[in-house]
């Protein structure tokens, strides 16, 4: 097993010596901390709980958690003390889900999935439920005729929260 080094009093962890480069598989997340623990083949040990890198921690914040099984990269120091965990790597039987550079892609578990293509400047979300909460207002324009489509389509709105106007539209 690793060993979690201690922080300095400005909380980064310090190595005087050379990092060194793994790569394991996520054994255990607290999503409480933002860390993980990981299996080290290379190294054959289980690492102790591990930071994860993420794109914002401060202000803005940012929250991906990787899952069990996961195949991530690993920095270490040279006494395998202290590291962080640099993020999941594709494989050979886990390649990328999209093969082109113009589209941002996320695929959840579940099958839903946020696709923005730049080239066609498209947005597509595919997913059961979509919820949009918004304190102020919420605008859709278009400059081109737009559609929205299904079984039934409910409006509502008003000021008055307690008999609001409602519009019920039915399909066939």
């Amino acid at each position: 097993m690793l060993k979690s080094q201690g922080s300095n009093s400005k909380g980064s962890q310090s190595s005087k010596g050379q990092s060194s480069l793994h790569f394991g598989e996520v054994t255990a997340v607290n999503e409480a901390t933002g860390e993980a623990k990981v299996q080290l083949p290379d190294l054959g040990i289980e690492s102790y709980w591990l930071k994860v890198l993420v794109r914002r921690s401060t202000a803005d914040r940012h929250a991906d958690w990787l899952d069990v099984g996961d195949r991530v990269a690993v920095l270490l120091d040279e006494k395998g003390e202290a590291g962080v965990i640099l993020g999941s790597v594709y494989t050979e039987s886990n390649p990328p889900p999209i093969s082109t550079k113009d589209k941002w892609y996320r695929q959840f578990s579940d099958g839903s999935f946020i696709e923005f293509d730049r080239s066609a400047g498209r947005l597509k979300i595919s997913c059961d439920t979509v919820e949009i909460v918004c304190s102020n207002r919420v605008e859709i324009v278009s400059s081109a005729p737009s559609v929205l489509q299904g079984k039934e389509i409910v409006v509502v709105g008003g000021t008055d929260n307690d008999n609001p106007d409602t519009i019920i539209l039915s399909g066939q």
